[in-house]
């Protein structure tokens, strides 16, 4: 138990906190590059550029 630390550790607690933040942020990054640009239209609504690749043999290929 010598290598237990103390329950009020604040050194460890900040340096968690902090590692914490850091990941959620670069989680949060991560996910608005996946979502692509985003163009605004007039009113201010935000639009996100997503590329749909689609068949256009017009055979429909929905499964359901």
């Amino acid at each position: 138990m010598a290598d237990h630390s103390a329950p009020h550790d604040v050194k460890r607690f900040t340096v968690m906190v902090f590692i914490s933040f850091v990941i959620v942020f670069v989680f949060v990054m991560l996910m608005m590059l996946w979502h692509g640009p985003v163009t605004h239209d007039a009113d201010g609504k935000a639009h996100y550029e997503t590329r749909v690749s689609e068949p256009t043999d017009g055979k429909g290929t929905a499964i359901f």
